[in-house]
């Protein structure tokens, strides 16, 4: 994933040195392990952690939140590694802020549906009223599921 997003192979850091500032004042918050064997079994143990369920019961949103926390505090890669979720050491606050941020997602999420079920509504009692010889329910379900339609796709449904 890294080197798709980086456009390189650069792969897991192995050069020591990294530390990460504050942008402001220069001040290094955070140093994460240097050592390549270090960052390598680190990473061998969060990616067995990640697909073991039998290593952590917790809800599977607080494991999310658990997972990012450790990639980000590993830092395994020379870039592309984020800069958030690791400068406090406050993992409570990081997994409540994550957390949070699904939640307002959800609700998101869950408004933008109810819009969309009035809006349908609104068309078919419209197309009803207006256009009753072309009005099907095919044709508002295909108008709806599929935003972008062409004539091909309207007459193969």
């Amino acid at each position: 994933m890294q080197q798709h997003l980086e456009h390189n192979n650069a792969g897991l850091r192995r050069l020591p040195g990294t530390e990460l500032k504050n942008v402001n004042t220069g001040e290094v918050v955070y140093t994460p392990p240097q050592k390549a064997d270090e960052i390598s079994s680190l990473m061998d143990n969060l990616v067995q952690y990640i697909n073991d369920e039998e290593l952590c019961d917790a809800d599977p949103l607080v494991k999310m939140a658990i997972v990012h926390h450790q990639f980000e505090s590993i830092h395994p890669f020379y870039d592309g590694n984020g800069r958030t979720g690791r400068e406090t050491g406050t993992w409570e606050s990081w997994l409540l802020y994550i957390l949070d941020g699904i939640i307002d997602t959800a609700k998101n999420t869950i408004a933008l549906i109810s819009e969309m079920k009035v809006l349908m509504t609104d068309v078919k009692h419209r197309m009803r009223q207006q256009l009753p010889k072309i009005y099907r329910q095919d044709l508002l379900n295909n108008m709806f599921h599929h935003p972008y339609t062409n004539t091909y796709s309207l007459l193969t449904g």
